[in-house]
């Protein structure tokens, strides 16, 4: 979880009973120790403080602007498993059993809604804007990022990681590079971001070639010709700018978007004299044609 300076906040259960911040530059800053596992944590509206919820069904309120003190801040409840902040401002909790003000409960799991009384609310759990280091490279090593629309094999595209991103974050299952989903995935340090600025009009030298610079990167492959039919019209030479989006583990979105130039004949060409016509690029080992500028060709 975020706060408004955008500190990452990270709850760490499986006996160990704390909260790490870390900074926006990734670097550490402090540990907040608790009684037991926080499995949820909240943001107060005015920024003075923040809430934890716990294993053993404890609320804690850690006052930020008072040396992380710690207070109950609610109890009595079942061991709670997840929270979020309600579009209300209040905070929502779902817990292990239910038990009711009067004493007796049942073994049902339940959802637990606390809302502070100041009427400022909770703050919901959502990133800072924009995506923190998120950078996309299409075929990370060239430049510039040709696409043939004659291909019949696979485009590769890494997602960056950097100092204040790291990609293990990302749901993959959730990807989707111009709503095309993801054919193979794999984590392995390829590219290194490119520092430039996009052009305006676009240019085909809107990359870079930058080798691996430590840090993992996610590595995606998707079918060409999807990529193509999804992009949709376009003729030999034209610059698309092509955005992969998806969501993070905890929650959040990304997106991002790299430049990519059309090579072979046009969309309206291709309809009219079929795609498996005209000279192919280059042939495998078992004579099947697919693009040069592609790593590998259909299949595995």
């Amino acid at each position: 979880m975020f706060d408004a300076s955008g500190s990452l906040y990270l709850a760490l259960g499986m006996g160990e009973e704390r909260i790490v911040v870390v900074n926006p530059d990734g670097t550490a800053n402090r540990n907040i120790f608790l009684t037991s596992d926080p499995v949820g944590m909240a943001f107060h509206a005015t920024g003075n403080y923040m809430l934890a919820m716990q294993t053993d069904g404890v609320v804690t309120k850690i006052d930020l602007g008072a040396g992380d003190a710690k207070s109950v801040f609610a109890s009595g409840g079942a061991r709670h498993h997840m929270s979020t902040v309600g579009l209300d401002g209040c905070l929502y909790n779902t817990q292990q059993l239910t038990i009711y003000d009067d004493g007796p409960g049942t073994g049902d799991s339940s959802v637990v809604r606390i809302c502070e009384n100041s009427g400022d609310g909770f703050v919901p759990q959502t990133p800072p804007a924009g995506d923190p280091g998120m950078k996309l490279d299409v075929k990370p090593g060239n430049c510039p990022n040709r696409i043939n629309t004659k291909s019949k094999g696979k485009t590769s595209v890494a997602i960056l990681g950097t100092d204040a991103f790291d990609v293990n974050d990302i749901v993959v299952s959730t990807i989707r590079l111009a709503g095309v989903a993801v054919l193979k995935s794999s984590v392995k340090d390829v590219a290194s971001p490119w520092g430039g600025e996009l052009s305006d009009p676009i240019s085909r030298d809107d990359c870079g070639t930058g080798g691996p610079d430590g840090h993992h990167d996610l590595n995606l492959k998707f079918k060409t010709h999807d990529l193509v039919d999804a992009i949709g019209p376009v003729a030999r030479g034209d610059l698309v700018l092509i955005t992969i989006e998806g969501e993070l583990v905890g929650g959040g979105s990304f997106t991002a978007s790299d430049v990519v130039w059309i090579k072979g004949p046009g969309t309206e060409d291709l309809k009219s004299h079929g795609h498996d016509k005209g000279k192919k690029d280059k042939k495998d080992k078992k004579g099947r044609g697919h693009d040069a500028d592609d790593e590998e060709p259909d299949g595995d």
